[in-house]
Parts: structure tokens; C-alpha cells; sequence
């Protein structure tokens, strides 16, 4: 609320120091039409009875400039209920220097913070660990701390108590998860059509080209797929425009580097990437640590790179 008045101020600030056309005379008709238009009033249309009502009556509407979009964006109001808002603004208005007001007024904006960010994010942490997200006592023990309650935990215990249980937790899913990709690989190489390299790298010849094999520095450009072993695409270039992406195979994963100075121009090959060739133990965007990646590559052409000419000193004696 109080975030609202704040941008409600500043937008009429902006329009009492930009004279512009307020000052002109408005048709009293028009100046109704003008805010059915906007929204069906509240309350009867006000009556301008002279130049200086209808400047702040001016005011008033230049201070809404964006405002409809943001209340719409941020806190979902639709047209429906702004008849709503203006009760809640009006009351605001009246009450804003009111402590009682003031801390209802927050406790609104939290919950919008704690339901979008807080509750996902907590959700997102615990999802795939042993543990099970529970709302409601995790909101007790929100709301006891609020209120300085420290009969079960005080604030230092219980994040130590959160942070080891996550460790643990964590620990034995990235484990578990690890050794469900390893078995994966395992079983994959026995497929017919499957070469397993010296580096644990595996693949598939979809398509075998006939044109250039890149080195390290040269550039490729490719088109690609990425998935985990579950079937999740992570990543893919058909779905942009352009749809390939071109780049050094020294400048990606170990696996993809391997691969691209193997596949001549033209080739389109199914990569088995362990995660010793990938990500390793790290997060990669929607990648999770110890993920084998699943890659459909096309390679779509290869640039050599330049080749350049050793630099030649005049002192230089042959």
C-alpha cells in the first residue's frame, strides 16, 4: 500500500510541474466521457466549476499515468475489481498514518513476497531429498519467530538445525542420483550402435558427414538438443531463431569438445555425456548436479581458423 501511495505522489508531482495543457478550459462534457471511458465511476462525476478545479481535476488523472498497468501487473487487479482497489486506496489514504493500519498494509505486502518467492523457493530446495515440504508448519514456525516466540528455536539453532539437515539431505540425493546416471551409461553402451571412448564419452553416428573436422580453435556451427536421462529438455537451439549457434570447441564441456573434433561437417550424432564430461557436482541452470546430458548434434559447418604468421623481429638473425 504504502509502495502505491509512493508512486501515486511522484506521478502527481510530474504532472503539477508540467503545466502542459491543464490549464486550458475542458468541455465539461468531454471530461465525463473521458473517465467512463477509463472506468465506470465510483461515485458522481465531479462538476469543474472553474479553471482551477479543472487543473487539479487534470492532476488527478495525469497522476494514474501507469499506474493501472502496475496495480494489473503486480498484484493482479482486473477491471472488475477496481472498484475494490479504490475502496482499499480511499481507506489507505485516510489511515495511512495509523499504526494499526500500517501493519496490516504490511503484513499484505509480505504475503504476496512469502506465497510467490519464500513458499516456491523452499519447496524447490527440498524437492527430490527424503524430506516432504509441509506449508502449514512451516508457516507456525514463520509466524512464531515473527512474533519472537523461541520456545522451539531461536533464529540462530534453527538455521544451523535447517542448514545441516539440508547438507545431509542434498548429500544423499545428489548420491542416489549419481549412481542412477552411472547405471544409465552403464546400460547404454551395451546398445547396438553405441562407441564408447577412452574418456567415458558415448555416441551414436545418426548422419556421417563428409565435410571438414574441426580442431580446438576453429569455429562450428550446430544445431542441438539437450536432455537429461529422464527425458527433460534443457536446451535446445531449434526452438530460437536463428536456430544454430556457432562456437569453438575448446569454449564448451570437455564432452561436446571431444565430439566436435571428431564429426566431420554434415554429421548428426547422439552424445552421452558422463558428468565428469559435463557439469560435475555443479547446478547448471535446470541441469542437476552429476546429470548425464543427452545431446542430438548436427554440425552444420565448420570455419577454419586463421592461420597467422609468426611475428618477425628486424634483429632477429637466421
Amino acid at each position: 500500500m504504502k509502495r502505491i501511495l509512493f508512486i501515486a505522489a511522484l506521478f502527481a508531482a510530474a504532472a503539477i510541474s508540467t503545466p502542459a495543457t491543464a490549464g486550458k478550459k475542458k468541455d465539461k462534457k468531454k471530461v465525463q466521457t473521458e473517465t467512463v471511458e477509463q472506468a465506470a465511476p465510483v461515485e458522481p462525476v465531479v462538476v469543474l466549476a472553474d479553471h482551477n478545479d479543472t487543473l487539479n481535476y487534470a492532476a488527478g488523472v495525469n497522476a494514474t499515468r501507469g499506474l493501472l498497468q502496475y496495480i494489473q501487473n503486480k498484484f493482479g487487479v482486473d477491471n472488475a475489481h477496481m472498484p475494490i482497489f479504490i475502496e482499499g486506496l480511499k481507506e489507505g489514504l485516510d489511515k495511512a498514518d495509523n499504526a494499526e493500519f500500517k501493519a496490516r498494509a504490511a503484513g499484505y505486502q509480505i504475503a504476496e513476497v512469502v506465497k510467490q518467492n519464500i513458499l516456491a523457493n523452499v519447496d524447490k530446495e527440498i524437492a527430490g531429498t527424503t524430506a516432504t515440504f509441509k506449508q502449514p508448519i512451516f508457516m507456525q514456525g514463520f509466524f512464531d519467530a515473527v512474533k519472537g516466540d523461541s520456545t522451539v528455536f531461536t533464529l540462530k539453532d534453527a538455521s544451523m538445525y535447517y542448514q545441516e539437515e539440508m547438507t545431509e539431505l542434498k548429500r544423499v540425493r545428489d548420491e542416489r542420483y549419481k549412481k542412477e546416471n552411472e547405471e544409465w551409461l552403464a546400460e547404454n553402451a551395451t546398445q547396438e550402435g553405441i562407441v564408447t571412448t577412452e574418456s567415458g564419452l558415448q555416441y551414436r553416428m545418426v548422419k556421417m558427414g563428409t565435410g571438414a573436422v574441426a580442431e580446438s580453435s576453429d569455429k562450428v556451427t550446430v544445431k542441438y538438443e539437450g536432455k537429461l536421462i529422464d527425458g527433460t529438455v534443457f536446451d535446445s537451439s531449434y526452438t530460437r531463431t536463428p536456430d544454430t549457434s556457432t562456437f569453438s570447441p575448446k569454449q564448451v564441456i570437455a564432452g561436446w569438445n571431444e565430439a566436435l573434433t571428431k564429426m566431420p561437417a554434415g554429421s548428426v550424432w547422439e552424445l552421452y555425456i558422463p558428468e565428469n564430461l559435463g557439469y560435475g557436482s555443479r547446478q547448471a541452470g535446470k541441469i542437476p548436479p552429476y546429470s548425464t546430458l543427452i545431446f542430438t548434434v548436427e554440425v552444420v559447418s565448420v570455419s577454419k581458423a586463421a592461420e597467422t604468421a609468426p611475428a618477425t623481429s628486424k634483429n632477429n638473425k637466421r
